[in-house]
């Protein structure tokens, strides 16, 4: 015989849990008739409006807790073959936004590749840092990580190293950046290198570039933007935001790319949208 959502519960939490638990299982179905069918991006907004327009932190979070035992149950008993929001943490600090109106546009960023530098072997150079920034939205760190090896000419992608705070992945290279790349290795990266190294990006003096030096070449940028903050962090941030509400790419999706171990993380992102959050709240307190 089959277990119910409530025995579920009750096996595995005291009476008491188990009761708050289907209590707020029960406000969610209501709320939403198809739950059985919702995707990771339903609940990843369902969270966000519970953030914006209930209550405590605590209570917060024991509706989350709710909703994910709801979905351990479906995917535990075969009634449903992924689970929707497994991943989702569940914390005690609400997440700052990014303040995504103070980012960069894509046609402002696409400015920056039209920039020239008096040493025609760093422009190169340079002009791959910024395509790493604008195409990848890597990390300074990650881009002194990468090595020659790191790149896969015949397939079009780059592979980026995990660190401490980012996870690996393998990136789609730009068409335009295949070519730099290539003229890069080919030609400028022998003149510049010094010391025997595999890492791909190698100062003036022959030693290997570092994150100060990256973010010294954005220097000459700040003419471009005078009034606005242009560092390589701002240029990450404007693509992932670009990603995210611009080009619609799902939360999943933007995750992936840009390297988060939570979603929470690429959340921050997401830019309010007035009207669909008119539509929030017309939904759960609709005027009467």
């Amino acid at each position: 015989m089959k277990k119910t959502l409530e025995q579920y519960l009750q096996d595995m939490h005291t009476a008491q849990t188990a009761a708050a638990y289907i209590y707020e299982i029960k406000k969610f179905k209501i709320r939403y008739p198809n739950h059985k069918h919702l995707r990771y991006e339903d609940i990843i907004s369902y969270i966000d409006f519970l953030q914006h327009t209930s209550g405590t932190t605590s209570v917060n979070n024991r509706i989350i807790a709710s909703i994910k035992k709801y979905y351990d149950f479906l995917f535990e008993t075969g009634k449903r073959h992924d689970h929707p929001c497994k991943n989702i943490k569940i914390g005690n600090k609400k997440t700052k936004a990014i303040q995504t109106q103070n980012l960069f546009t894509r046609e402002e960023l696409m400015v920056l590749l039209e920039r020239h530098n008096r040493f025609t072997k760093l422009e190169i150079r340079n002009k791959i840092i910024v395509q790493f920034l604008i195409y990848q939205a890597m990390q300074s760190r990650e881009i002194t990580r990468i090595s020659v090896h790191d790149i896969d000419f015949a397939n079009g992608t780059i592979y980026i190293k995990r660190g401490n705070i980012l996870t690996q992945r393998t990136l789609e290279l730009h068409p335009t950046q295949i070519y730099v790349l290539q003229q890069y290795i080919s030609d400028i990266r022998p003149q510049l290198l010094t010391k025997n190294t595999d890492k791909l990006l190698i100062g003036l003096r022959g030693a290997v570039l570092s994150v100060d030096a990256i973010h010294a070449i954005f220097e000459q940028f700040k003419q471009v933007y005078p009034d606005r903050k242009l560092n390589p962090t701002t240029i990450r941030q404007s693509t992932i935001s670009y990603w995210l509400n611009v080009k619609k790419f799902s939360l999943e999706h933007v995750q992936d790319l840009c390297g988060h171990r939570y979603p929470s993380s690429t959340e921050m992102y997401k830019s309010i949208d007035i009207e669909s959050s008119q539509k929030w709240v017309n939904t759960f307190h609709p005027i009467q």
